[in-house]
């Protein structure tokens, strides 16, 4: 009976995470079909959270567009957000673009110039700071 009831536990918890990861994808899957952003990679380090990401056009294309200029690439770039309960409260932010000459030519012709280099601000300016 101990045995059947412990294996009942872990399955449940198992069913339970698989439900919890599940919700997450579905999220992150929203997130991007509506704002095109496609997070690639999240990290964890030193009190920081690294994300690697790339930003297409609206509806997941391969079409961004930025300025009023429409690119047909993908920008991408990393997000390095200080962890709030780790360092300053209300935490940075910092972009990085990750801009290879071969492969990202066309957005390097087109895309502001405060862009092409790493910025900082503060986590609650994002949504006026940041594309």
């Amino acid at each position: 009976m101990a045995t059947e009831t412990a294996a009942n536990a872990i399955l449940n918890a198992r069913l339970f995470a698989q439900s919890q990861t599940s919700t997450a994808q579905l999220k992150e899957e929203l997130h991007s079909d509506l704002s095109g952003l496609i997070f690639r990679n999240v990290e964890r380090e030193g009190g920081n959270t690294i994300f690697d990401c790339l930003q297409t056009g609206r509806n997941g294309s391969t079409s961004l567009s930025l300025c009023s200029l429409f690119l047909t690439e993908a920008l991408h770039y990393k997000l390095t957000m200080e962890d709030r309960d780790v360092n300053d409260p209300h935490g940075q932010v910092a972009y990085t673009p990750l801009l290879d000459p071969s492969r990202d030519a066309k957005i390097m012709t087109v895309l502001p110039d405060y862009l092409t280099d790493e910025i900082m601000f503060a986590r609650e300016q994002g949504t006026r700071s940041f594309l």
